[in-house]
């Protein structure tokens, strides 16, 4: 056989190893990426078992001791809201973020919980207090954790606060609303007989609550907070405008920032105001109330599901398929 024919195969043979050698180490190295992308969100044992042992413990408090699961809530909220908003949103300029509805409500609940806790409210305050956390966090907060696709991801603490925040107060509501007789043993005169209160009642003063923060929130928002990204800071209008792609949007789309930020608020306003009438329902109704928590916890659940089953089998393959088409789409490939 002819030597120079041995030698020219010999060669191309390396190249085309070393091409593939070159093709492989660029999937490694995207894959590795996405795995440093999953260590940097929380993806590590400690942060799992964590998140797997809050949830334990949060089910055997609201089975075992109900009375005492709003005890538990004001104990996590001091990590989920507010190390949140102080070592988190503020280092990154995202601190507005605590003045969405969802997230002021958690941090006022928490400390009216605290003035619950040391008896430093007259009994008709705490009836009242108590009508606007059940109508909040089993109206506009429970209904969340489903119309948000909030997922139960036990290593996130991004989205195990979101899920707290949204799904926690309607346990606590649960735990306090439907246990009367322990509630009253347990915590005395804290909590005075509520429950003749009517539907009309709990609407109103949930809904007025909500009216009060909707008002000042839109009045900041139009005056002041649609200036805020120009200078750095994030608010959650800004951050649901980019994620959602606004601009691409019917009601949103050709129209001005402010037109943009009333639109929304104007749907903000009639979403809440509908979920404020299903709380009615949760106040008259245990086995409704049960079933709507088990139906949000759910909801987490086969969202997290989704999460976890993307990380595991599709996030690899999607790395490769991405580097295909960078390969095939390079100048080398094409004539």
């Amino acid at each position: 056989m002819d030597p120079t024919y041995i030698h020219t195969g010999e060669v191309m043979h390396k190249r085309a190893s070393g091409a593939r050698d070159i093709v492989l180490q660029e999937a490694l190295n995207k894959i590795s990426s996405k795995v440093s992308h999953f260590e940097k969100e929380g993806l590590r044992k400690t942060s799992f078992s964590i998140g797997v042992l809050n949830v334990a413990l949060t089910a055997y408090v609201i089975g075992k001791w109900p009375e005492l699961y709003w005890c538990l809530y004001l104990t996590k909220a001091i990590v989920m809201v507010f190390y949140k908003l102080i070592f988190v949103w503020y280092p990154a300029r995202q601190h507005y973020f605590f003045l969405d509805f969802c997230w002021i409500s958690n941090g006022i609940f928490f400390f009216l919980f605290v003035l619950l806790l040391l008896e430093w409210t007259s009994p008709a305050v705490t009836q009242n207090l108590f009508l606007i956390f059940f109508a909040v966090a089993n109206g506009p907060l429970a209904w969340s954790v489903i119309a948000l696709q909030n997922k139960l991801v036990f290593h996130n603490f991004e989205w195990t606060s979101t899920l707290f925040i949204h799904m926690s107060p309607g346990l606590a509501s649960w735990g306090i609303h439907w246990n009367r007789e322990r509630v009253l043993e347990v915590w005395g005169s804290r909590f005075e007989d509520y429950t003749q209160a009517s539907t009309t009642d709990l609407f109103l003063m949930g809904w007025g609550y909500y009216c009060a923060w909707w008002a000042c929130f839109t009045a900041w928002m139009l005056l002041r907070g649609l200036h805020y990204p120009e200078q750095g800071y994030e608010t959650v209008f800004d951050a649901l405008a980019k994620a959602h792609k606004f601009e691409e949007i019917k009601p949103f789309k050709g129209r001005g920032l402010r037109t943009q930020i009333t639109i929304y608020m104007a749907l903000h306003f009639l979403a809440c105001t509908v979920t404020f009438g299903w709380s009615c329902i949760m106040w008259k109704s245990q086995i409704a109330h049960t079933a709507f928590l088990v139906l949000c916890f759910l909801s987490a659940v086969i969202q997290g599901s989704s999460w976890y089953l993307y990380a595991i089998q599709r996030a690899a393959v999607k790395q490769i398929e991405q580097l295909m088409d960078e390969k095939a789409n390079s100048p080398k490939n094409t004539v």
